[in-house]
């Protein structure tokens, strides 16, 4: 019986501060999916880990840009 799917953990530092994730790999398709949301691609020549925190600092930036969250100011 297949319990589906493996979701592997990764920690990535962005902006100084540490997030959490997973990815999944399904056949050449690895999908990253944080707080701040996903994305898909194909896996090439890079390792699955490395594209995995890759893609994962791309969705934490898009999230910045959509002011999901930012760096506290200094006060």
């Amino acid at each position: 019986m297949s319990l589906g799917t493996p979701q592997i953990h990764i920690t990535v530092e962005y902006r100084g501060r540490r997030y959490e994730g997973f990815y999944t790999v399904k056949g050449t398709l690895l999908t990253v999916r944080t707080d701040y949301g996903f994305s898909s691609t194909q896996i090439g020549e890079l390792s699955a880990d490395l594209l995995a925190r890759e893609l994962m600092r791309n969705v934490l930036e898009a999230a910045e840009q959509r002011g999901e969250f930012g760096i506290p100011s200094a006060s």
